[in-house]
């Protein structure tokens, strides 16, 4: 199949929208191949069910009329008659048979289509780097995601039942009647072909107003999900006000664009009505006249009738759907759109195996900056950290210092120089081989919607109790687990809203002890303990980091001080480094900090 694009808008404060129907079908076809069986059992199904249905049993139904009103004598023609009805019932009889099988086939067929097209979805959106998720809300992703997968289901009911068997229904029909009456074949031909051309030209802008419906749809649903998920923030500061009237004023344009929508579809509706009310008026009196002049039969006359009735059905449904066709096509080229991102972080074509014996970490020349920003976050960072050593990052907001922990775990790539992990370059590795070899806590301690213990053993599912236990008891959290009603087995919410930030903390901390990885890092890990239990869970960090080699990232100068080496950061470059009381010595911005915080030396 060739490629169909739409283009519309050549302006860039206008829409510019394109749309590949090849590249959109190729995503679901990738998927519903696998089950093409049912797809085409269901076709042939239907298919043959439609042509007796539509096609065949109107022409039994003349051949009846025919012989009534032509016969003098009925007694004549009762076997013959009997013969038609026998035939009749065994159409009907048959039909219903394909169009059951055709049902099942078809059920088969989507269900099991639809299950793989949101499988393959998650696989492809999981694949996505870091930053592409920063960038987006979540909520317009999902809304995104649901509207692809029900538009397949649309799709195929369009394509299948709407357009294919419409086709179907009519060129049998002008089959028939080139072949008993071929003047009906020409207009009904050339009525079908104005039919087109006008719906065709009502089809452009249609596309242009179910797009811009779309969008408005994905930021309304987009706003409601960010609302909801900072809920305590918004009742914190009291703006439920202003976030109704944020949220109407996003409505209000869903329901401007839904209102020309909607209108633009109905007035093309109301077209194709009058269209083929003149079709119909046409055809039934060129039927009258050809009768009075004893050029078709009675049962000709009704064979038109019954035509007509299908033609105008097929057409009107075709014209309708052709809307719903195309709305479909945009709301998939949204999810489309995100399927053909640029993955940004990717795997090497021959990556190879990282093996972490020593944990020596090497950053040579490495520079970075953000796409939207031209200065440089990290200018020629160059650090080593030697095989179980314990090292602190400090530096003011803004140095530079939680990108390093992005580029170590290649949640975004370095523009200059490189990674290294006992001499493998990170970036000739697997990702998912680089973090394995990491456990990572970072500031704000993810948690899913699920239970204590299966976030805990998110680091591995095969733990024993005996070693979630253990893990907590080091993390200070086991008691405080025990004392909640379900325990461990107690749902902590979205993103563990019903626990305290120290609670996330420690939980995290713990799911880091289980995995056990011979790189640690800590991303601000004790920034949401208070000082009680900062003291408490010091002797279970120093635990965690023996063996192995730790970078700590730090705000709160305390978590760093008895570490082996600190190095503090400024605009992205390393102006300091040593121990606590050197760097106290040396009066610099260390000390400048650590006065800050401390109130004295």
């Amino acid at each position: 199949m060739r490629p169909f694009f739409v283009v519309l808008g050549n302006k860039p404060d206008k829409l510019n929208f394109m749309f590949s129907v090849k590249n959109i079908f190729g995503h679901y076809w990738s998927e519903a191949k696998k089950h093409r069986f049912f797809c085409i059992a269901a076709f042939i199904s239907f298919g043959i069910a439609i042509l007796t249905t539509s096609i065949l049993l109107p022409l039994l139904y003349r051949e009846i009329i025919d012989i009534i009103v032509e016969t003098e004598e009925p007694a004549k023609v009762v076997d013959e008659l009997f013969r038609i009805v026998a035939a009749i019932a065994l159409f009907i009889i048959g039909s219903n048979i394909f169009f059951r099988v055709g049902d099942y086939s078809l059920i088969r067929f989507q269900t099991r289509s639809m299950r793989d097209i949101t499988n393959y979805v998650f696989r492809k959106m999981e694949r996505h780097s870091y930053s592409f998720f920063a960038d987006q809300f979540v909520g317009s992703i999902t809304a995104k995601v649901r509207r692809f997968i029900y538009a397949f289901d649309r799709i195929v009911d369009t394509t299948l039942f709407r357009f294919t068997f419409s086709f179907l229904r009519i060129t049998g029909i002008l089959v028939v009647f080139f072949f008993i009456e071929p003047l009906f074949g020409w207009l009904f031909l050339s009525w079908i072909i104005i039919y087109a051309i006008v719906i065709g030209l009502r089809a452009r802008p249609q596309i242009k107003y179910d797009l811009e419906e779309a969008r408005t749809d994905s930021s309304v649903t987009g706003i409601f999900a960010d609302v909801l998920g900072s809920i305590m923030a918004v009742k914190m500061f009291s703006a439920e006000g202003r976030e109704r009237r944020r949220f109407e004023i996003e409505t209000e344009k869903q329901e401007e664009k839904r209102m020309r929508t909607w209108s633009y579809a109905t007035i093309s509706i109301g077209i194709q009505g009058l269209l083929l009310g003149i079709l119909e008026i046409v055809a039934i009196w060129l039927a009258v006249t050809l009768w009075v002049e004893g050029s078709i039969s009675t049962g000709t006359i009704v064979l038109v009738q019954s035509y007509i009735l299908v033609i105008f059905s097929s057409l009107l449904s075709i014209g309708q759907h052709i809307v719903r066709f195309f709305q479909d096509l945009t709301r998939a080229q949204e999810m489309v759109d995100i399927l053909d991102l640029d993955k940004g972080v990717k795997d090497p074509k021959n990556p190879e195996s990282l093996s972490v014996s020593e944990g020596r970490i090497e950053f040579e020349n490495v520079s970075f900056t953000y796409e939207e920003d031209n200065e440089h976050i990290l200018d020629n960072f160059s650090l080593t950290i030697r095989p179980g050593e314990k090292v602190g990052i400090v530096g003011p907001s803004g140095a530079g210092k939680s990108t390093i922990t992005k580029i170590l775990l290649r949640f975004i790539d370095i523009k200059g120089g490189s990674i290294k992990i006992d001499g493998y370059e990170i970036r000739n590795v697997k990702q998912q081989d680089l973090r394995n070899n990491i456990a990572y806590v970072p500031q704000d301690a993810i948690m899913f919607h699920r239970t204590i213990r299966e976030n805990i053993t998110y680091a591995k599912p095969d733990a024993s109790d005996e070693e979630i236990f253990r893990v907590a008891e080091k993390a200070r959290i086991h008691n405080f687990i025990l004392s909640l009603p379900q325990g461990y087995d107690t749902l902590v919410g979205e993103r563990g809203v019903k626990l305290s930030g120290g609670e996330r903390q420690r939980i995290a901390i713990a799911r880091a002890m289980l995995k056990d990885a011979p790189l640690l890092l800590l991303d601000e890990a004790t920034s949401s303990l208070d000082t009680v239990s900062e003291v408490a869970i010091k002797e279970a960090l120093h635990e965690l980091m023996k063996k192995k080699t730790t970078l700590i990232i730090a705000h709160r100068l305390s978590t760093v001080k008895e570490l082996d080496r600190i190095v503090v950061l400024d605009n992205g470059k390393i102006i300091e480094e040593g121990f606590h009381s050197q760097l106290i010595q040396n009066c610099g911005l260390y000390a400048t900090l650590w006065s800050h915080q401390s109130g004295d030396w």
